[in-house]
């Protein structure tokens, strides 16, 4: 998430900042008004990736939960190495993608609407 946003924050004018500062705008209304409007590419690029890759995540709940815990993608993985149940397995990775998929085309339409409103 850090490094699409460090990525669009520098790429900001600093003097859009001065300027709404020297028309009387507080810190918190130049945050809101001129900085958040215009790092919302890179909060929209960091929260997708970030989703994508805790959507595929394994190892991190296998080690954290053990047997307990049990994501989707642990799931998978279980009938196809330890199981070596191809087709579920294979079922479920889709499955997994295709909600994955329809859950990032929902976010970038809900966002697209409100970045539209923004602007």
């Amino acid at each position: 998430m850090i490094l699409p946003l460090v990525g669009v924050i520098k790429s900001i004018d600093p003097t859009l900042e001065a300027a709404a500062r020297s028309l009387g705008a507080t810190r918190l209304q130049v945050f809101r008004r001129v900085i958040l409007p215009l790092s919302w590419p890179g909060i929209q690029a960091g929260t997708v990736l970030v989703f994508v890759l805790s959507l595929s995540a394994y190892v991190t709940p296998v080690m954290l939960g053990g047997a307990q815990v049990k994501t989707m993608s642990v799931l998978v993985v279980q009938n196809l190495i330890d199981n070596f149940q191809w087709p579920a397995g294979a079922a479920q990775a889709l499955v997994l993608t295709i909600c994955g998929i329809a859950a990032v085309a929902l976010y970038a339409r809900a966002t697209s609407r409100l970045s539209r409103a923004v602007t």
